[in-house]
């Protein structure tokens, strides 16, 4: 649901939903709102909200300033969890969703047809075209420590849109861990510009009754990804990791990305790829003088 001041714009069920991934294809008719106000500022927020039945459980606001382009791009926002509700308590499952929503101040700058846009011609795609993203996982560094002896046990899983789960190898005790890891991700979207952010999720590994734990997100948007559109590996860069939207940084990871076309078949398969013969491996001579210590 958008829900702008009083108006409330409300989708149906999504056309498509497999395991965490959910997607509608729907837009709202455009139409004139008459409300009260001096000008379209003194609408004020707008927000966007995860509904379940009746009840808002996640949502995303804004200010109406990010919406006054009539050609706008597709926008890819994280949700919050709606506390006062307490479905979702976890910041980290609270999702992502994609929109993009044009206002026109219709008293001030006359009546407007946003179909004479690009972004507004055609209606959503029924099916969505895919992509196969290839990611080059090196290493982490500074992962916030979730055991009682001040290490973990990290792991990283990725999201796409299939139903397998994927995620690296386990490294125990650590919290600067080298994974030297390829993974194939499938993802749909039409043209790779309107690619989600990749997610990455740092896990800590934990065999006991309350299970695994939970450590932070690294969400890579595309525009701030190193990328390649062929077999090429990128030099990877460094991501920060958070807790939640908007927390500080806890740790941060070094990874790249190939992405290309479902059909497109990579010349060396991802079971024979050595990352880690990628990496320069420079050494260095460190010398350390200690003079003394007091007031131990």
């Amino acid at each position: 649901m958008i829900k702008l001041g009083d108006v409330e714009l409300k989708t149906g069920a999504p056309v498509n939903a497999e395991n965490t991934y959910n997607r509608w294809s729907h837009r709202f008719k455009q139409q004139t709102i008459s409300a009260p106000y001096t000008d379209v500022y003194d609408i004020g927020k707008v927000f966007v909200y995860l509904m379940s039945g009746d009840k808002p459980i996640c949502f995303w606001k804004a200010d109406i300033e990010e919406f006054l382009d009539p050609n706008p791009k597709w926008k890819w926002v994280e949700l919050n969890c709606d506390l006062a509700i307490g479905k979702v308590t976890d910041p980290h499952k609270a999702g992502l969703i994609s929109f993009r929503l044009s206002i026109h101040d219709k008293t001030k700058d006359g009546p407007i047809n946003f179909e004479q846009f690009d972004a507004w011609k055609k209606p959503p795609a029924k099916r969505m075209n895919v992509k196969k993203v290839r990611v080059y996982l090196f290493q982490c560094r500074d992962v916030p420590a979730a055991d009682s002896d001040g290490q973990s046990d990290p792991y990283i899983q990725y999201w796409d849109t299939t139903k397998e789960t994927k995620k690296t190898k386990i490294i125990e005790d650590n919290l600067n861990p080298m994974f030297f890891e390829c993974k194939e991700l499938v993802l749909e979207t039409n043209t790779i510009e309107d690619l989600p952010p990749f997610i990455l999720d740092i896990w800590d590994y934990d065999p006991g009754p309350l299970g695994n734990d939970f450590i932070c997100r690294a969400l890579i948007p595309l525009s701030e990804a190193a990328i390649s559109e062929g077999d090429d590996i990128p030099k990877p860069k460094w991501h920060p990791c958070r807790l939640k939207p908007g927390a500080p940084a806890q740790g941060e990871i070094l990874v790249s990305f190939a992405v290309v076309s479902d059909d497109y078949s990579f010349k060396i398969p991802t079971s024979h790829l050595r990352l880690r013969d990628q990496v320069e491996t420079p050494e260095f001579q460190i010398d350390i003088n200690i003079l003394g210590l007091r007031d131990l």
